[in-house]
């Protein structure tokens, strides 16, 4: 049996256009996207992912220490620049 030749992911950026947008899986998305983004911090606050000094570091976002909150968690998959930076920038 011969074996199927799978398209490559459109690229970062690209992703209303690629063939794996409505089929997945996610860790195509996630190994494309890793190619083009920076990462995350090294150290990032466990609640909503903004860049530490340390691991022992406290987060100076107040929400951070807020019993109100409205969220457990959030995680951060690259840091803010380049790609992600200009399309959020775009939707402001």
């Amino acid at each position: 049996m011969e074996a199927v030749a799978h398209p490559a992911p459109a690229g970062f950026g690209d992703c209303g256009g690629c063939a794996y947008r409505a089929v997945g899986p996610p860790s195509v998305c996630q190994k494309c996207a890793a190619a083009t983004l920076k990462p995350a911090a090294p150290f990032p606050c466990p609640v909503c992912g903004q860049r530490l000094a340390s691991a022992t570091a406290a987060c100076v976002n107040m929400l951070c220490s807020s019993t109100d909150r409205q969220f457990v968690s959030n995680t951060a998959i690259a840091m803010k620049t380049g790609e992600p930076d200009a399309a959020i920038k775009l939707y402001e």
